[in-house]
C-alpha cells in the first residue's frame, strides 16, 4: 500500500481549545454581482491573525449547507470564510472561486485573516474546485473581473478535497448531463474540458493537500481521489489520502469523521 493512503480510521486527537464564541457577518459581497455573496465566521479571540479556511459547497447547494461545518471549525480557532459560486458554464465557477480567494488576501486586515496560512476545504464540486486553485498556476484568466487581486505566489497553504472528482475527461459519454451543461458538446470543447480538470495542471509546485474519500460513494467514484494522490505523489507534492469505510457520497458531507481529518491536517499543517 502507497505510504499516503490510510483506508481505516486513526485515533484522532481532540481540539485542545475551548471552543470560542464566533461573530458570523453575511452575505458580504465579494465580486461584481449580487449573487457574490459570501458568510464570514470570526472566532472572538485577541491577540494577531487567524488562520483561515476557505469552505465550497457542492454543485447542487450553497453556502448554507456549510453552515455547521463553518460554525464548528471557527469555534476552534479558525477564521472561516464560506461563498456561493454562480451556475455558469465554464469558466465561470473557477472565477467566481479565485475571486472569492482574492477577496480573503483583500480583506485581511478588516477581519484578521492571517494570509500565509489559508486553506481550501471543498465538497464534491467544491473538492474539484478546491483542488483546482491549488494547482492552476496562471491565475489571470480566472481574475478577469474581479475587482480583487492575488499575490503572485503563496496565496495557499493547503487544500483539502472531500469526495472530489479531479479528471473532467472521465465523466464524458458517462451518461451524465454535467459536461454538455457545463462546457457544451464534448468534441468541441476538449480544450476547455482539460483545462478545467486539476490534474492537467499538477506539477510538483502545490501546496500540501488531504484527500478525503468515502468507500460507499457512488455517485463519484473514489478512484478519482486515488488516481490524483498518486499523480500528486508522483509530482512529490505532500498529500494524504483517507478512505472512510461505509459513508456515501451524501453522508460524507455530514461526517464527524470529515471534521476530524481536516482539524489533523491543520495541526500537522500549522504546527510550527
Amino acid at each position: 500500500m502507497d505510504d499516503y493512503v490510510r483506508e481505516k480510521e486513526r485515533p484522532t486527537a481532540k481540539p485542545q481549545a475551548t471552543p470560542v464564541n464566533v461573530q458570523v457577518h453575511r452575505n458580504i459581497q465579494y465580486g461584481v454581482s449580487g449573487n457574490h455573496v459570501l458568510d464570514v465566521y470570526q472566532p472572538q479571540i485577541e491577540g494577531g491573525r487567524l488562520p483561515t479556511l476557505v469552505l465550497i459547497h457542492g454543485r447542487e447547494s450553497s453556502k448554507d449547507q456549510l453552515a455547521y461545518f463553518a460554525d464548528y471549525l471557527a469555534r476552534r480557532g479558525y477564521a472561516v470564510v464560506v461563498f456561493n459560486k454562480g451556475l455558469g458554464q465554464y469558466p465561470s465557477r473557477e472565477r467566481d472561486s479565485f475571486c472569492a480567494l482574492a477577496w480573503i488576501h483583500a480583506s485581511a486586515d478588516t477581519y484578521g485573516f492571517d494570509p500565509e496560512r489559508i486553506v481550501l476545504v471543498g465538497f464534491s464540486l467544491g473538492g474539484l474546485l478546491s483542488a483546482f486553485l491549488g494547482t492552476v498556476d496562471d491565475t489571470g484568466k480566472f481574475l478577469e473581473g474581479c475587482p480583487h487581486a492575488l499575490p503572485e505566489e503563496d496565496y495557499l497553504s493547503g487544500v483539502v478535497a472531500v469526495a472530489g472528482y479531479f479528471d473532467y475527461t472521465i465523466l464524458i459519454g458517462g451518461g451524465g448531463e454535467l459536461i454538455p451543461t457545463y462546457f457544451g458538446p464534448p468534441e468541441e470543447k476538449m480544450e476547455e474540458i482539460l483545462e478545467a480538470s486539476p490534474v492537467t495542471w499538477v506539477d510538483g509546485s502545490e501546496p500540501p493537500f488531504l484527500l478525503v474519500h468515502g468507500e460507499n460513494d457512488s455517485v463519484v467514484d473514489p478512484e478519482q481521489s486515488i488516481e490524483f494522490a498518486a499523480q500528486l505523489s508522483e509530482a512529490r507534492v505532500d498529500v494524504e489520502l483517507v478512505m472512510l469505510p461505509n459513508l456515501s457520497h451524501e453522508s460524507i458531507t455530514r461526517s464527524p469523521k470529515v471534521l476530524s481529518e481536516v482539524l489533523d491536517f491543520l495541526a500537522d499543517l500549522f504546527s510550527e
